[in-house]
């Protein structure tokens, strides 16, 4: 298990990512999106886009096109274009998708076909204006309460998780609230976000180990003190949000397909 930067579960943030996207829900997949790009899976999060719009989105080249130049423009830039990659998101949410399109690669023995609607896509890719810019970084940029970070989690975990493809993964995620409140530090070690605040205070981090070694008890108790989320002090909604339920409702291949505009022939 990984966790982001506010302790979401790396995968079901992608998997909610994917959802919300499905559901045209653009503020909670701007949510999604951030939670893994500001957690320090900038790079991961790109692609995982980009690769979504190849095996979910009907394509067009000009858009195609124009995604990668903006995430080429993203790489090469020397200052940070935080927008960029809402940017992408908010055009992802008004493009045509084809459910059946991303069944014949991930599903090929589940046979359907689209259910036609009245509807006119746009074909083209729209940059934002400086006042969305400023409003989408001012609202999914990361937060914090300055005197107490433990209360952070409370104002900022505003998404319950989306674990409803849970059990069409190949190895569907268990939950453990204890595990997760108890253990959460040994769970960002792969986070880029967390490495840079362990080194902050003099930490060093063992992967394969699953160790945090602090260079001095000063130092731990500093970064406890900067840091800790404490999420065994949240309330049950906010432990909820961040690991999901194993009661949710959970999707078939032939509902997701249903629900998504196709047809299983």
């Amino acid at each position: 298990m990984i966790l982001t930067r506010y302790l979401y579960n790396y995968f079901q943030v992608n998997c909610s990512l994917f959802l919300a996207l499905l559901d045209r829900n653009k503020d909670e997949a701007l949510f999604w999106c951030y939670e893994l790009y500001y957690s320090g899976f900038d790079e991961e999060t790109f692609k995982y886009l980009i690769s979504l719009y190849d095996t979910l989105y009907i394509t067009r080249k000009n858009i195609k096109e124009k995604i990668q130049e903006r995430y080429t423009y993203w790489k090469e830039c020397e200052t940070e274009e935080n927008h960029i990659i809402g940017e992408i998101v908010c055009n992802l949410i008004n493009y045509k998708y084809s459910i059946c399109k991303m069944m014949k690669k991930f599903k090929k023995s589940m046979k359907c076909k689209e259910i036609k609607v009245d509807v006119k896509y746009p074909n083209s890719y729209t940059m934002l204006s400086d006042t969305e810019i400023n409003t989408m970084i001012g609202t999914y940029s990361t937060k914090r309460n300055d005197a107490y970070y433990w209360k952070t989690m409370k104002g900022v975990c505003k998404y319950k998780i989306r674990n409803n493809i849970n059990q069409l993964c190949q190895e569907p995620v268990k939950y453990n609230t204890t595990e997760w409140s108890n253990n959460w530090l040994l769970y960002v070690l792969e986070t880029p976000l967390w490495q840079e605040r362990i080194k902050k205070f003099n930490g060093n981090y063992d992967i394969e180990r699953k160790k945090i070694h602090f260079k001095t008890s000063d130092d731990e108790e500093e970064f406890h003190n900067h840091y800790n989320l404490e999420p065994d002090e949240q309330s049950l909604d906010i432990q909820t949000n961040c690991l999901g339920c194993e009661e949710d409702f959970q999707y078939t291949y032939e509902t997701l397909i249903e629900n998504y505009g196709g047809i299983i022939e």
